[in-house]
């Protein structure tokens, strides 16, 4: 469940990283100079102003401590890869538990069927040693 969780928090951080590089990318191949100035999330409720200069490349965090500068088409492609691949383990993983809980409900229905069975002999021995 957790990783579900993760997955659904990973879509839409991936999906605005996609818009950010693209506005940034529309903004490189504009006549307009000055910087665009915005907010950034340093922590959980910490934002800090920044200036982002006019760049034909973005750099992005691959976690592991690993951040690599990237032009914007490339950046994007990755983005776009990386989306799909989110997108496809979330699709999978909602198929397994979907499965999985169907062999839940076969076992508990199993189980008392079994259950149901034993009272059932139960039942009847004594019927027998009379």
């Amino acid at each position: 469940m957790r990783h579900k969780q993760g997955l659904q928090q990973k879509i839409p951080d991936v999906k605005r990283a996609i818009d950010v590089v693209k506005t940034l990318q529309k903004r490189s191949k504009s006549d307009i100079d000055e910087p665009i100035t915005t907010r950034f999330e340093l922590g959980d409720q910490i934002y800090v102003k920044a200036e982002i200069p006019k760049s034909d490349s973005v750099s992005l965090w691959l976690g592991a401590n690993v951040m690599i500068e990237y032009k914007h088409e490339e950046a994007i492609e990755l983005l776009q890869k990386n989306l799909e691949t989110a997108e496809t383990n979330l699709d999978q993983l909602e198929s397994h538990l979907n499965f999985i809980r169907d062999q839940v409900n076969v076992t508990e229905v199993n189980m008392t069927r079994v259950y149901n069975y034993d009272v059932l002999q139960r039942r009847k021995q004594p019927e027998a040693s009379k």
